[in-house]
């Protein structure tokens, strides 16, 4: 609504091929047309340019070479710790970690994508432990050291009853240490169970893939 007297500008944007209409001069009103051309080129690639730079500046990865693996590893400041070492295709070795871009990592162990626990940790404790790294380089420099691909020392079955109401069934696990779980050899611990000594649990196979069509 306009009052009487009073001088409002009218600012708006016209699409270029269209024209501004003109003014009326007793309506009291200034028309102001905008340009709708667009940032330079060179603007553009400046500013992509420099927030190219910044997310650089804010990454950190690295390869390291251990006594058991060679690893690689990669952290910013919007995703979290990845080292793995996959010189191994049939046993890649990962650590999934959470914690600062450039500092302490609470990690744990996975194996071809499948989290990796030490069921003698789990036999003493009834649950799994994480570990820790001063950073996401020092994750990866344990894990090329053997840290995870220890667990691998020693997997077996055990007979899992369930259900009172359905049979046994055949469950794997791998510890690093039978001794920590209070058994004397990996023969011994699958010996409790009922099961026996396996190379490594299936599911911590690699995935074959899709049956090909």
């Amino acid at each position: 609504m306009w009052v009487d007297g009073q001088r409002e500008r009218l600012r708006g944007f016209v699409p270029p091929g269209l024209h501004a209409p003109a003014a009326d001069p007793s309506s009291g009103l200034e028309l102001h047309v905008g340009s709708l051309d667009g940032d330079t080129p060179s603007h553009c690639e400046t500013t992509k340019a420099a927030l190219d730079s910044c997310s650089q500046s804010n990454r950190a990865s690295g390869t390291v070479t251990g006594p058991v693996h060679t690893c690689t590893w990669e952290v910013d400041e919007h995703s979290p710790c990845t080292a793995t070492c996959n010189d191994n295709p049939k046993a890649v070795i990962e650590a999934d970690c959470m914690g600062s871009p450039i500092g302490h990592q609470d990690c744990s162990c996975a194996v071809n994508g499948q989290y990796l626990g030490d069921e003698s940790f789990y036999i003493n404790a009834g649950y799994f432990l994480g570990w820790t790294a001063t950073s996401c380089a020092d994750a990866a420099e344990q894990l090329a050291a053997g840290k995870c691909q220890d667990i691998l020392n020693c997997c077996f079955t055990w007979l899992s009853h369930d259900s009172p109401d359905a049979g046994p069934v055949e469950r794997c696990g791998c510890t690093a240490d039978p001794k920590a779980g209070g058994f004397d050899s990996c023969e011994a611990i699958a010996a409790q169970g009922h099961g026996k000594v396996v190379d490594i649990c299936s599911r911590y196979m690699p995935n074959p893939g899709s049956f090909p069509h």
